[in-house]
């Protein structure tokens, strides 16, 4: 069983700080000390001032009402005077360890004056007020000052109930009750000491903690920035690399065109100045210049639909909704897919004027979009809408379908969405994406559109 260090840590002295640390602390224990001497000032004004009037009833012999009335007026005055004191700013403020020692010390005078002519036997009254040494262990003096602090106030308190009626020493408790005032002000050192050390370490705890949230915080904003910067950058360089992808794609449909097309052609007119040179008896070899005219048909076909996916002429030609009609028009024709398209007339009335870079992304989502659907949504029909939107400051692009659906939260969106929407990013857009497990897909790209004035209307 592992041994429990005493004293609890809680109970250690804390350890000392540099100068500005315990300027600090000292800066906060006067300030905690006047704002906890102006409350209790004014809470004792309250109590004295209710508990009053039932002085008559508790001890109606007027000795008693006339010890006991004075003591109110004296403790009263003293109360005002720290709430008035404690109020103020300035020295008095800094200083209110020592001022208010020096405050409590006077209220136990007038406790011990007042009751000191009561006297007794017993000296009843003089044990009852040494509780009231007990509270000067809230203020947060360090050990030798608490100690002067405390045994001022606890020796004010017998002082003046001896001093001015010498006759109370003579009386048989009179030994007893200055070894219990003894008793009280140890007892105070000891729980003061308790209560600064807990008070001591929080303070300096929460500096550290204080400084090191600081330090988080400057950390967690450097990291930020930093965080941020490098996602410009790579945003930028995003933006760069898919400058120089479409410019590669552009240059690649050119050759393939030029020159590929052209070769494709020229054979093509050879084999059809070979077939005007067979005989009419060579069936054979008629058959094969069919099947090689067949063949280079099929070859041209296919470069140009390869061509059309890395950079459809339409496009190019005729702007962006004529690209959206022929890649609706190509899902219907090789798939069974149902495509519909709905372009806004603020749109059809603009696509002359868009800008090429902006009119290529957004065909770019549809291209991906679609060839998703085709891949994943197992869908009977999509439908693709093109709307102004923000008063036509953006335009919208919505690909919906109707099939299988999937769940965001477990499926992640494949390369190809997330470099669109970087894209889209990179020009102040944005896409959003809404699926659900049989509920089908709809994909929205937004964009900022700036429409050039020169075929304005």
């Amino acid at each position: 069983m592992p041994i429990t260090r005493f004293p609890p840590a809680f109970l250690r002295a804390a350890p000392s700080g540099d100068a500005e640390a315990e300027a600090a602390f000292t800066a906060h224990a006067a300030e905690l000390t006047a704002q906890l001497g102006v409350f209790t000032a004014a809470l004792m004004i309250v109590f004295t001032l209710a508990y009053w009037p039932l002085d008559a009833l508790v001890q109606p012999e007027p000795r008693f009402s006339e010890a006991f009335a004075t003591l109110r007026l004296r403790a009263l005055v003293v109360e005002g005077l720290a709430i008035v004191v404690l109020t103020r700013g300035g020295w008095l403020r800094r200083h209110a360890l020592g001022v208010s020692t020096l405050l409590y010390a006077a209220l136990l005078g007038s406790f011990g004056l007042s009751l000191g002519a009561l006297g007794g036997p017993d000296l009843a009254w003089l044990a009852d007020a040494w509780l009231g040494v007990v509270p000067i262990a809230f203020i947060p003096f360090r050990w030798p000052h608490r100690v002067l602090a405390t045994t001022l106030a606890g020796a004010m308190l017998p002082a003046m109930f001896f001093l001015p009626y010498p006759e109370n020493l003579q009386a048989p408790a009179a030994k007893g009750q200055l070894a219990f005032g003894v008793f009280a002000i140890l007892f105070t050192l000891a729980i003061g000491e308790v209560i600064y050390r807990v008070m001591r370490r929080d303070f300096f705890q929460n500096r550290a903690l204080d400084r090191a949230n600081a330090e988080l915080s400057a950390l967690s904003g450097s990291l930020a920035a930093r965080v941020a910067e490098q996602t410009r950058e790579l945003r930028a360089l995003a933006g760069h690399l898919d400058a120089g992808l479409e410019a590669q794609r552009r240059r690649i449909a050119r050759d393939l065109h030029d020159d590929l097309g052209q070769s494709l052609t020229a054979m093509r007119y050879t084999v059809a100045r070979l077939e005007d040179r067979l005989p009419p008896e060579a069936e054979a070899a008629r058959d094969l210049t069919d099947d090689l005219s067949a063949l280079l048909d099929g070859t041209a076909e296919t470069v140009r639909g390869f061509l059309s996916e890395l950079r459809p002429r339409v496009l190019d030609d005729n702007g962006l909704v004529a690209a959206a009609e022929w890649l609706c028009e190509r899902l219907r024709a090789t798939s069974a897919l149902k495509c519909t398209l709905d372009v806004d007339p603020r749109v059809a009335a603009g696509v002359r004027r868009l800008e090429p870079e902006t009119a290529l992304v957004f065909f770019r989502v549809l291209q991906e979009a679609t060839t998703n659907v085709l891949k994943h949504a197992d869908a009977r029909a999509v439908a693709v809408a093109i709307t102004a939107v923000e008063n036509g400051a953006a335009w919208s692009l919505r690909v919906e379908d109707d099939g299988v659906g999937f769940d965001p939260a477990v499926a992640t969106p494949g390369f190809g969405l997330l470099g669109l929407r970087e894209r889209l990013r990179a020009r102040g857009g944005a896409l959003s994406l809404d699926a659900a497990p049989g509920g089908g897909t709809r994909l929205v790209a937004t964009l900022p559109v700036a429409l050039s004035a020169e075929e304005a209307p």
